[in-house]
């Protein structure tokens, strides 16, 4: 069986024993082939942190709201007030 090397994208080499080589031109590229098989899922990866803003709930004001971050909400469900942390 003969050995093909590709040389650019129109020319190829044959090898057919090493007494035996052909340079040839190739025709135009043909169409994509059909789509392979979904390989199977990775595993997941670690917790990330968010990138929006978090709302927090209590009743009465906030005093202090540990894990807050600027620009987070809180809602006071006594009263529906929004609190934002600057």
């Amino acid at each position: 069986m003969a050995e093909v090397r590709v040389i650019s994208r129109t020319q190829r080499i044959i090898v057919d024993s090493p007494s035996c080589v052909s340079i040839v031109n190739a025709g135009p590229i043909g169409p994509p082939g059909v789509q392979g098989l979904q390989g199977i899922p990775g595993n997941a990866g670690p917790p990330g942190e968010s990138s929006g803003i978090k709302r927090w709930y209590g009743n009465g004001p906030p005093d202090v709201v540990v894990g807050a971050a600027p620009n987070d909400e809180y809602v006071d469900l006594d009263t529906g007030d929004l609190y934002i942390l600057v």
